[in-house]
């Protein structure tokens, strides 16, 4: 039996892993991310947030209202990092480093796993931006002709 548990309730958990040197797992809930990460389909592996992020890195960070997003980084501005979900077209900014509690190692799909560090997920970010225009011209398409 699968239990869902909200990452508030396990946050100091999270937090003694962490502070050991350990890595969390767990099966991620949302569609902001896709075609890397599906809802309730692949395990995403985080570690400790340490020091400055750079383009295409991936932090789970927690705003204001208390919610928790793994988004991709897109850039960086004089007010915090600016993030964007692969499955999503506006961007958050004011990202700041307070803010991001852990950074995705990688990703489990079907029992394979994808290093954050692997040629084949650094292929995936080389060619996102391209693959965000190929989705977004089949989604709109797709919603005009209302199917």
């Amino acid at each position: 039996m699968n239990k869902v548990i909200e990452l508030t309730e396990v946050t100091p958990v999270i937090e003694e892993i962490f502070d050991k040197g350990g890595s969390v797992s767990f099966v991620s809930r949302g569609t902001s991310m896709l075609p890397l990460i599906g809802n309730n389909r692949d395990k995403i592996t985080i570690v400790k947030y340490s020091g400055m992020l750079k383009k295409n890195d991936v932090p789970l960070y927690r705003t204001a209202d208390g919610k928790f997003i793994l988004h991709r980084i897109i850039g960086e501005d004089e007010n915090g990092y600016i993030t964007r979900g692969d499955n999503r077209w506006c961007v958050e900014k004011g990202i700041k480093e307070c803010n991001i509690i852990a950074v995705l190692k990688g990703v489990e799909r079907k029992g394979k796993y994808i290093d954050c560090l692997s040629r084949k997920y650094k292929a995936y970010c080389l060619f996102l931006p391209l693959i965000r225009w190929i989705r977004r011209i089949y989604f709109g398409t797709r919603s005009r002709l209302h199917f």
